[in-house]
């Protein structure tokens, strides 16, 4: 009888772990996640942002960006890496010419200028470039959103998000659930941020809708459909 009933506890042990972990994911789960070779979130996330960083194949990227394309598009997550984790090793980033310039990649050295100086500016210019980008598309997918995946203070890169209300619809959702997956790996002590994909969902939407609703009252207008322009 105790043959059987030591297998059954482990058993109710494991799926009990099992489910804790998918709905709060620790480092090292959302780390094995992202690892799994062929698994939705390997594509999606995982083959670039677990790729180790090559040093001289970033800075050969940095001067020709076309190149970055036979590379999957490494130079981005690279640089997201480096903005989020904070490394000083990689100041160097910031004498480049085109940092003042438009673009995914000065975007995140934005975000990286802030996080290693505390550059106010550089924070003000991208989530001025980011509004912007957003009034336009309206969506997940929208240029320079990537970037606040790698400033660890939520509550700023939430009320950014919320100003607009963000279509998830199609590629948006992949977009949606990349960010999410991006924001749980480098940052996954920060209590503020939600620690399962649904509850983010569910916060983004709720703060996206409230800021529609509130706009809408303030210009006298009916609430109408958020997907409305």
């Amino acid at each position: 009888m105790k043959s059987l009933i030591i297998p059954l506890l482990l058993a109710a042990l494991i799926s009990g772990i099992g489910s804790a972990a998918e709905g709060n994911p620790s480092r090292q789960e959302i780390e094995a996640m992202l690892g799994k070779k062929g698994s939705y979130e390997y594509n999606l996330v995982g083959k670039r942002l677990l790729r180790p960083i090559d040093e001289t194949l970033l800075k050969r990227l940095l001067e020709d960006p076309e190149g970055n394309l036979k590379e999957d598009y490494i130079l981005s997550t690279w640089l997201l890496r480096i903005a989020a984790e904070g490394d000083r090793k990689y100041l160097w980033l910031l004498d480049r010419k085109g940092l003042q310039t438009e673009g995914e990649p000065d975007d995140i050295l934005l975000a990286y200028d802030y996080n290693v100086n505390g550059n106010k500016k550089a924070l003000e210019t991208l989530l001025d470039r980011l509004r912007k980008a957003m009034e336009e598309k309206r969506s997940w997918g929208a240029g320079h959103l990537y970037a606040l995946a790698a400033i660890n203070e939520w509550d700023l890169c939430k009320q950014a998000l919320g100003s607009q209300f963000l279509s998830a619809d199609g590629a948006g959702d992949d977009e949606r659930y990349g960010f999410w997956l991006k924001r749980r790996y480098f940052f996954p002590d920060n209590p503020a941020f939600p620690d399962s994909y649904a509850d983010f969902c569910k916060e983004m939407e709720q703060l996206q809708l409230e800021t529609y609703k509130a706009r809408q009252e303030a210009s006298g207008k009916p609430a109408g459909s958020p997907d409305s322009k």
